[in-house]
């Protein structure tokens, strides 16, 4: 999406929007729930202002995000161009000033030396290439496309709506330079609910609605049980902070159910779920959450689907 959270930037002030560090850090630090490094946290924020600004300075259009989730400020920058036109910039600006890009290699181990790393070696083709530096960034991405580390950190498969080219081979470069992991592996559940791993094809339509209406019943702070048919969390919580609380207590339980009485199940199909809910006040998302509908002609037959999807 590109939409980057920062503070005290050019455009904030431009926009009568200034937002400064120490809102910004204690919003997402209370929301994280203390699962994050404050300390870190706090020095990457102060950082973003300029990067930012200077991002802009280099020729990327960017524009300031409403308060869509009435958290009171205006903290998100839309990246305006997408791909190339996006990052081009940005790398004319780094080789302008002596840096250097090697394409088409893949990292395979950090170089070490008396337990410090000192560099990063890959392979180009047939050719071993190996870059020294002060400090090394190993920014691979994930492990959507490995089962395994699935099943590792969500104790379950999943339908990966990220990238699946991320296999988990940079994570494990770390862990075998010495590296632990930290605590934040959560599953986000808004937007999309429930879709089982099993899934075939791509669950959204092009208007971003879900293609089985039966999705999105789990993100609504409805009953939650382990397989034991036990609670193990405020279901609110799932609905509230669906990556800091409520992503992390579904890590932990790998599987869980959603249950509902035959009366909610019906009255989604005439409302939906915001409008059989009452539409609450208090809901930041409001009426957005009413395309999560369960449609007479549809229920029966996507209800089959996800039962045999899983």
């Amino acid at each position: 999406m590109g939409k980057a959270a920062a503070c005290e930037t050019k455009l904030q002030k431009q926009e009568d929007a200034w937002l400064s560090l120490d809102t910004l850090f204690g919003h997402m630090y209370a929301f994280s729930n203390t699962m994050v490094n404050g300390k870190l946290l706090k020095k990457v924020l102060a950082r973003t202002g300029k990067a930012i600004d200077d991002m802009m300075d280099l020729g990327v259009v960017m524009s300031l995000w409403p308060d869509v989730y009435g958290n009171g400020f205006r903290a998100r920058h839309l990246i305006e161009s997408h791909g190339e036109e996006r990052i081009a910039p940005i790398v004319n600006d780094i080789e302008a000033n002596g840096g250097q890009f090697i394409y088409s290699t893949r990292v395979t181990e950090a170089v070490m030396e008396e337990g410090r790393v000192v560099g990063l070696k890959g392979t180009c083709g047939s050719d071993i290439v190996e870059v020294r530096a002060k400090a090394s960034l190993i920014c691979t991405g994930g492990f959507l496309g490995s089962k395994k580390m699935q099943k590792q950190y969500f104790n379950t498969e999943l339908f990966p709506l990220g990238n699946t080219i991320r296999d988990g081979s940079g994570i494990e470069l770390l862990h075998k330079a010495g590296c632990v992991d930290d605590r934040p592996f959560a599953v986000l559940g808004n937007e999309f609910g429930a879709v089982a791993a099993a899934t075939q094809g791509w669950p959204f339509t092009e208007a971003w609605t879900n293609k089985n209406e039966h999705y999105g019943y789990c993100i609504f702070g409805g009953l939650y049980t382990d397989s034991n048919g036990e609670r193990f969390i405020d279901e609110s919580q799932v609905a509230r902070f669906p990556l800091a609380i409520g992503g992390e207590a579904l890590v932990r339980q790998g599987k869980a159910y959603c249950i509902m009485d035959s009366e909610y199940y019906e009255g989604i199909k005439e409302q939906g779920i915001f409008g059989f809910l009452g539409n609450p006040s208090h809901w930041s998302a409001g009426k957005e959450a009413d395309y999560y509908k369960t449609t007479p002609e549809n229920a029966e037959e996507h209800l089959r689907k996800a039962i045999e999807e899983g």
